[in-house]
């Protein structure tokens, strides 16, 4: 956008995360947690 418009870039969080050995424990609890939210979310919300 910027190239042909010149629409300044935004910066967007997207979550990408860099996994090595100082957080790979962190990650994996982290990842381990989709299932209680998905559950949580099906509980609470009518989707």
């Amino acid at each position: 956008m910027y190239m042909e418009r010149g629409i300044p870039m935004k910066n967007f969080d997207t979550g990408v995360t860099v996994v090595d050995e100082e957080n790979v424990d962190f990650a994996m609890r982290r990842d381990g947690m989709w299932d209680d939210l998905i559950d949580y979310q099906d509980s609470e919300y009518d989707v």
